[in-house]
């Protein structure tokens, strides 16, 4: 994510820099435009990361789960 803001900092200044103070309505939204494009893309990758530690978080329980019953299991054997 620090990536993708970083190129988002140099790409809005780059684009911000072709304009004026006084934005025409169609700089305007081509900025929001701009800006909206990498608010998708974020929410997007910072989705994706929960999923993924959601995925890893449940593949641990289960893991830990299994462990744990093999450990009751050979420990009523006993």
């Amino acid at each position: 994510m620090q990536k993708k803001f970083a190129e988002f900092q140099l790409e809005w200044l780059k684009r911000r820099s072709f304009v004026d103070k006084n934005l025409s309505k169609e700089q305007a939204e081509a900025l929001f435009s701009f800006l909206q494009a990498f608010q998708v893309s974020l929410l997007a990758e910072v989705e994706q990361e929960i999923q993924s530690w959601v995925a890893e978080f449940q593949s641990n329980l289960l893991q830990l789960d299994r462990i744990s019953k093999e450990h009751a299991a050979t420990t009523t054997k006993k």
